[in-house]
C-alpha cells in the first residue's frame, strides 16, 4: 500500500502486479495511520513524510463532540437513503485554471524571505525544541508554504 501511495505521488500512476494504471491529471492523495493497529504496515521514513502537505493528529472527541458526530452520521445516513448524489460543482478544467491563476499571483520578496526563514528556523531549532521537532523541514516545505500562501491569497481575493 505504501509503495502504491508513493508511486502515485511521484509518478502519477499506480501499479498492481504487472499492470500499470495512469492516474488522471487531477488526483489527490490522502493517507491515514492508525496508531493502534499497525500489523503489516510500517511508518514512513522521515524522508518520505515531508512529501505530505499536512500532518494532523486527531485525538478522541469529548462527550459533546461524540454526541454531535452520532447525530451527524444519523442525518447523513437518512439523507443518503432519500436523495440522489449532488452534482459536481467544479470540473477538472476549472480546477486547473484556478491552479494557473494561483501560480500567477505575485509574491513580494519580503514574504518569500519570511517563508524561507520559517523553514530555516525548523532546521536550526531541532535540538532546542526537543520532542517538538525531530527533523527540520526539507525544501518541499518551502514549496508547500509558497503554494498555500498563494492559494489563500487567491481564495481571499475571490471572497471580497
Amino acid at each position: 500500500m505504501q509503495s502504491a501511495l508513493l508511486e502515485a505521488m511521484a509518478e502519477h500512476q499506480v501499479s498492481v502486479g504487472r499492470e500499470t494504471f495512469p492516474l488522471p491529471p487531477l488526483f489527490l492523495v490522502m493517507a491515514t495511520q492508525n496508531p493502534i493497529e499497525q500489523e503489516g504496515t510500517y511508518p514512513l521514513p522521515e524522508a518520505q513524510l515531508d512529501r505530505f502537505l499536512l500532518h494532523v493528529r486527531v485525538d478522541y472527541p469529548d462527550e459533546a463532540a461524540e454526541t454531535a458526530i452520532l447525530h451527524l452520521v444519523r442525518r447523513e445516513a437518512d439523507l443518503l437513503t432519500q436523495a440522489a448524489p449532488p452534482p459536481l460543482r467544479l470540473t477538472p478544467e476549472e480546477i486547473f485554471a484556478a491552479r494557473r491563476e494561483i501560480l500567477q499571483i505575485f509574491m513580494a520578496e519580503p514574504v518569500e524571505r519570511y517563508l524561507v526563514g520559517l523553514v530555516m528556523a525548523t532546521r536550526e531549532a531541532r535540538g532546542e525544541l526537543g520532542t517538538w521537532l525531530e527533523y527540520g523541514s526539507s525544501p518541499r516545505g518551502t514549496s508547500a508554504l509558497d503554494q498555500c500562501a498563494r492559494a489563500l491569497a487567491w481564495l481571499s481575493a475571490g471572497t471580497t
